[in-house]
């Protein structure tokens, strides 16, 4: 079907954009660290960036996977699972980050919630294009910090995570939009091919 299709080109574009999503994690890791050295423990830091590196090689080498394999039809929503699998685990490690790493410094924190937000946002357009990618980077990467700011139980903290969880609920909706609009246009797209085949061949018969 033209859905089936339009999923399908949705879980290629996530493949081919792997060189810019592992360009976003690594720049976005290396700008938190700078953030938090003096503040975290570099052993913390160290630890973290080597499975930030492990996950990003294992999603690389499942892109060199699909670009050998180049997966039919029938097998697409397997792969996007693996991808998912990926994105999931590099939003578990955003907000390990958040919890393991969380600053004393009110300054520092807040430098740490513009970093993990900024990576969410800044890989908005990328993982938004396959749904399941999309909800299991976001929310795994947001929650965990959106609980440890209001772990801090004063009330400035508390109206924080409060705002935070309202952005988060805004992410969560645009990231949405974004895919519905996109998956919509290309089943469309679809469409319009199937319709001017049948076009063309009832023309050939007549």
């Amino acid at each position: 079907s033209a859905l089936a299709r339009a999923h399908a080109d949705q879980v290629a574009q996530l493949y081919a954009g792997w060189h810019r999503t592992s360009v976003s994690m690594l720049l976005g890791a290396a700008l938190l660290c700078l953030v938090l050295w003096g503040e975290a423990s570099p052993w913390w830091m160290a630890a973290w960036v080597t499975l930030i590196l492990a996950n990003q090689a294992w999603r690389g080498m499942l892109a060199r996977a699909w670009t050998r394999r180049q997966p039919g039809l029938a097998a697409t929503s397997r792969w996007g699972r693996y991808w998912s699998i990926g994105s999931t685990l590099a939003g578990a490690l955003w907000g390990c980050a958040a919890l393991v790493m969380f600053p004393a410094s009110p300054a520092h924190q807040a430098l740490l919630i513009v970093c993990i937000f900024g990576v969410v946002l800044g890989g908005l357009n990328l993982t938004a294009v396959y749904r399941p990618a999309f909800y299991g980077f976001a929310l795994p990467a947001l929650v965990p910090l959106i609980a440890r700011v209001a772990f801090e139980g004063d009330q400035v903290h508390l109206y924080t995570a409060l705002v935070m969880a309202v952005v988060l609920g805004f992410i969560l909706a645009f990231g949405h939009q974004l895919n519905d609009v996109l998956t919509r246009s290309l089943a469309m797209r679809y469409e319009n091919v199937d319709l001017i085949d049948e076009l063309k061949g009832k023309s050939r018969a007549a």
